[in-house]
């Protein structure tokens, strides 16, 4: 007895499926509203910044044009020291951080290299990057992952798959039994 399309809550009754379909379109409806009104939210109050820099971008221009003035006429009465800053001590010799890494990631490299550099409790054969000889068997085989072996797996299957391989055997093998046959037929 199949009472379940009865149901007043079934899933797959035309009602039900009527009221999903309806309920979608609503949220589609709304989120589309949302997503106009952040936009429409967005340009305005970049329309506002871009206003407001205006307005104070041409005040600065104004108040500057002032000051330009006022400091070149300062300037022309007093001597002109570049060097002030450094003679005051406000300046101080700065080295480029990023360079200084550099050269000692290089230094650290290559006294690895020649075997001067080991950490503690490292020996000269753990601390170059390649082993010589024997050590290399002192790891285990790198195992394949799952990835590799399925497409090994794949490589396979299509391979005995393949129609023209298939054909490439069968002539290979007419080949040779030709060549049998001929070399028999001689003798």
């Amino acid at each position: 007895m199949n009472i379940l399309p009865k149901k007043n809550w079934h899933v797959r009754t035309k009602k039900n499926i009527e009221r999903v379909r309806r309920d979608e379109e609503q949220a589609a409806e709304e989120e589309k509203e949302r997503q106009r009104r952040i936009a429409l939210a967005e340009s305005e109050a970049r329309t506002d910044l871009l206003r407001q820099r205006a307005k104070h971008r041409q005040r600065d221009d104004d108040e500057e044009y002032e000051g330009d003035r006022q400091v070149v006429e300062f300037q022309a009465r007093q001597h002109v020291n570049f060097f002030s800053d450094i003679e005051q001590g406000m300046k101080q010799k700065k080295v480029n951080e990023e360079h200084e890494k550099e050269k000692k990631e290089e230094k650290e490299k290559w006294e690895k290299s020649i075997g001067l550099l080991t950490y503690l409790g490292q020996s000269s054969v753990e601390s170059k990057t390649t082993k010589p000889g024997i050590y290399r068997y002192s790891e285990p085989p790198k195992k394949k992952s799952k990835e590799e072996e399925n497409m090994e797996e794949d490589m396979k299957r299509k391979h005995s798959l393949d129609p023209l391989h298939k054909m490439k055997e069968y002539v290979e093998k007419k080949k040779k039994h030709k060549h049998k046959d001929k070399h028999k037929v001689r003798q």
